[in-house]
């Protein structure tokens, strides 16, 4: 049985019920700062979390749920709206990249533990937290394994090549036409993103959310769209256009960036956007030895 000792007052200060004996209302923040909200809410809530912070939200939610029921004897038979994955993933009807779908193949957590209290004996309250203690291990199991201690010099390798790579690199030169800067910006994102997932999955995972984020508020085809193409959207659209290739492509660029480097214009040429350090070149090559 889960220990519930103590927790009356950590878990109060997180979460707010509303309807507890249908289901908990609960609203998901980036800052994970919970507050009694409605779906509307929990939903603009959670879809700026990260994967990584939907699955430690949803760990939070079930084991208050457990505590709430073994609290108060009444079981909690709806988790859904409670459920961070379900705010980021079921938006349209479905669990299309839900991890848990991934995991189990099928969607409505089906082949999951939570899918038990569906049935009948689901009403006890001992039988639904003993169900609710097996999702909780269930969701845990979704968390990135810890590197084995044989992985780890290849980590340290990957984490060399990527820095080297892309230290002191050019990502766009000679134009300042946004079309050429904004395909430039992603291109280097997206494969930045890809080599970093070579050592280090988990920042990996997050920033192709944020550039997934960013990129859709272009037009669905955009990656079949010629420069002229994109040119005349950008016309169209300039102010979201501008943000995205002034602001946002380059933070999650200079995120990226090898440690010691800062991602933008060279200053001795303002149309050269790459990768530079305020560090001498021989001193970050030796590091890198």
């Amino acid at each position: 049985m889960t220990d519930t000792t103590g927790r009356n007052k950590k878990w109060d200060s997180l979460f707010s019920v509303s309807n507890p004996s249908n289901y908990l209302i609960l609203g998901p923040e980036k800052t994970k700062k919970l507050m009694e909200v409605n779906w509307q809410g929990i939903k603009l809530g959670a879809t700026s979390l990260t994967g990584e912070e939907a699955i430690e939200m949803s760990i939070a939610s079930w084991e208050w749920a457990i505590w709430w029921m073994i609290e108060n004897d009444v079981v909690i038979l709806k988790m859904a709206n409670s459920c961070a994955f379900c705010v980021l993933y079921s938006a349209h009807g479905n669990c299309t990249g839900c991890p848990i779908a991934t995991k189990t193949g099928h969607g409505s957590c089906v082949g999951t533990p939570y899918y038990n209290t569906r049935l009948p004996k689901s009403k006890d309250v001992c039988y639904a937290i003993r169900v609710f203690e097996k999702e909780v291990e269930f969701l845990k199991s979704l968390r990135e394994p810890e590197p084995k201690e044989a992985s780890v010099n290849m980590i340290k390798m990957n984490r060399k090549a990527y820095d080297q790579k892309w230290a002191g690199a050019s990502v766009s030169r000679a134009t300042l036409r946004s079309p050429d800067l904004l395909e430039s910006f992603i291109s280097a994102a997206q494969e930045m993103i890809e080599d970093l997932a070579n050592f280090n999955p988990k920042k990996s995972a997050r920033h192709r959310d944020e550039l997934a984020r960013s990129m859709s508020v272009l037009p669905s085809n955009y990656e079949d769209m010629d420069s002229n193409e994109i040119e005349k959207w950008i016309d169209r659209n300039a102010e979201t256009a501008s943000y995205i290739i002034n602001e946002e492509l380059p933070d999650i660029l200079n995120d990226l960036a090898p440690n010691d480097f800062w991602f933008g214009s060279h200053e001795g040429d303002g149309s050269d956007f790459g990768f530079w350090t305020d560090v001498g070149f021989d001193v970050m090559e030796a590091e890198m030895l």
